[in-house]
């Protein structure tokens, strides 16, 4: 019988980039750029222009294909990160001491790691966030926001 445990402790949770988000970021510049190259936009314009160039479909293009690059490089570059999920939906982010209030959310492909309030996101797509660790965060967010939690030491 597969474990149905409610628990909802604390665990560690790595972001690191997505490949769909890289090929998105590579994709959807190029295709805007081929879109408008080939919508006849630019022989409309060079009509109404004489100093366009006669080959502005084909910068368009090519401008398209290297924003692309340079996203899709920015977004592989990024560094992996690693938080730490505590009970009453505090997160930790790495290098930090300070447990924050946090967010989960699901946007089918998309599940969205929040620092509360108007604190940075990190979206995870399906390939960079696997099924245990997805039903992990839902249950980690579906818990009641705990107040202060006394350890030991507080006392």
């Amino acid at each position: 019988m597969p474990d149905s445990s409610t628990d909802c402790s604390a665990f560690r949770l790595e972001w690191r980039p997505s490949r769909c988000g890289i090929a998105a970021a590579l994709l959807l510049p190029t295709a805007l750029g081929l879109g408008l190259a080939l919508s006849g936009l630019p022989d409309l314009v060079a009509e109404f222009s004489v100093a366009l160039p006669e080959r502005l479909s084909l910068l368009l293009a090519l401008a398209g294909g290297l924003v692309g690059l340079w996203r899709a490089r920015r977004a592989a570059r990024r560094p992996p990160r690693v938080f730490e999920l505590l009970e009453g939906r505090r997160i930790v982010p790495e290098g930090g001491i300070i447990a924050r209030p946090a967010s989960f959310t699901e946007r089918w492909p998309l599940a969205v790691l929040r620092i509360e309030p108007e604190g940075p996101a990190w979206v995870f797509w399906p390939d960079t966030l696997s099924t245990p660790a997805r039903r992990r965060c839902r249950l980690w967010a579906s818990a009641a926001p705990a107040a202060l939690v006394l350890h030991h030491w507080m006392l």
